[in-house]
């Protein structure tokens, strides 16, 4: 069984709500023990985004990334991948699908 085996969306959510309290909002971390967590969260963040293909991921780290001060090109590998994986056979004749395109398109631009 692989690392990222039998999570969804509601469980990386949780871990991901979890680990912003504990290390994002802890003034006293220091910056040494913040970014080598940091690189640890953005090491399963890849893993899991390589693993799956779920927007609703790909839409969850690319706001982390964001609200933690990642670079844009990071943010935006992210979103394209969002766009991408709601872009499933017949996306164009789904009314969600078009609309949560054009949403993240929008946050793209």
């Amino acid at each position: 069984m692989g690392k990222t085996e039998g999570l969804n969306v509601s469980i990386v959510a949780a871990a991901s709500q979890l680990w912003l309290k504990n290390y994002a909002e802890d003034d006293k971390l220091e910056d040494v023990a913040f970014a080598r967590h940091k690189k640890n969260l953005f090491g399963f963040f890849t893993d899991y985004c390589n693993a799956i293909s779920d927007h609703k991921v790909h839409r969850l780290f690319g706001k982390v990334k964001e609200m933690l001060g990642e670079p844009w090109t990071d943010i935006k590998e992210l979103k394209l991948k969002e766009i991408r994986a709601l872009q499933t056979i017949d996306w164009q004749v789904k009314i969600e699908s078009c609309e949560l395109i054009e949403k993240a398109l929008i946050e793209l631009a």
